[in-house]
């Protein structure tokens, strides 16, 4: 995931989390707004308090990273999205992440 597909500035995140509307997943949270750009976007805010030491947040990065780009594919409408850790992640296993995090990407993206 390129520069191009990510929330870098903090005008970004306020823009999506003042005018987009929120997910509640089981382990997250989402924010989506919609863009004008070519493709969709994904900022993370994964916290060490939600997810714990540098080593299970950066895992739950690349998960939530490689999640994104499989669920928004060319057919997909073009949204920013901002995903936010909940402190009850810290210990779900990989598959359960997984599988919230599908459950997320489809509610934002339905078929």
């Amino acid at each position: 995931m390129g520069r191009t597909g990510r929330l870098t500035r903090p005008q970004e995140f306020k823009r999506v989390f003042d005018n987009g509307r929120k997910i509640h997943g089981r382990f997250f949270a989402v924010f989506v707004c919609p863009n004008e750009r070519e493709e969709s976007r994904l900022g993370l805010a994964i916290s060490r308090r939600s997810a714990g030491n540098a080593i299970r947040r950066n895992l739950i990065k690349r998960q939530a990273r490689q999640s994104f780009r499989m669920a928004t594919g060319s057919g997909s409408q073009r949204v920013d999205v901002v995903l936010i850790a909940k402190a009850i992640g810290q210990t779900a296993s990989r598959a359960a992440l997984y599988q919230d995090l599908t459950f997320l990407w489809n509610r934002v993206n339905p078929c």
